[in-house]
């Protein structure tokens, strides 16, 4: 199961030596550990956008690749002492959003949303002002807050049946990676 969001770069080490190590074996897709990049040899450190193939192999091994052509290639030269920063920060965000049934609009909800002022609170749909609403079993007769039956019953002696306009919620989840890359340099040291 993939627990971050897709990447869409993968970096490449570049060695003093003509050799370089590639975040993904170019053969076999197996990932390397950043931590096996030997930073006493490191020349440049380069982040490139998969092609299509290659995030269709990377995936298949179990990282979520994606191929966006139009990333730039980010390539870092590391002579002259430089020591090379790199880190990615992952950030899912989920947000709340219900189903008006009254307009069948749905809407974002968050802490500034308005809910009925009631022991079972309900949303209120900001574009026709619906909202959970509550029916007599027995007679039919409509409350719009729980409160407004005494002791939850109608005056008819029915019990009441929630009719959910708004309240049918679901979460929306957004993913997403920022690449840092930089690098330091030693002064009078």
């Amino acid at each position: 199961m993939v627990t971050g969001p897709p990447l869409r770069y993968y970096w490449v080490a570049f060695y003093n030596d003509g050799t370089k190590l590639s975040q993904f074996d170019p053969i076999t897709f197996e990932e390397y550990a950043f931590s096996d990049i030997d930073t006493t040899k490191l020349i440049k450190f380069a982040l490139y956008p998969f092609t299509s193939q290659q995030a269709k192999n990377v995936s298949a091994k179990g990282n979520l690749a994606i191929s966006v052509p139009i990333l730039p290639i980010i390539e870092l030269n590391l002579s002259n002492g430089r020591k090379l920063i790199y880190y990615r920060d992952v950030f899912v965000s989920q947000e709340e959003y219900h189903f008006c049934r009254a307009c069948n609009k749905e809407f974002y909800f968050g802490s500034d949303s308005e809910t009925t002022q009631s022991k079972y609170p309900s949303p209120i749909c900001p574009y026709c002002k619906s909202h959970d609403i509550y029916k007599c079993k027995k007679c039919g007769k409509i409350f719009r807050i729980f409160e407004d039956a005494k002791f939850g019953m109608c005056s008819c002696g029915g019990h009441l049946d929630r009719i959910r306009l708004t309240s049918g919620q679901y979460i929306r989840e957004k993913r997403w990676i920022e690449y840092y890359v930089g690098y330091k340099t030693l002064v009078n040291g």
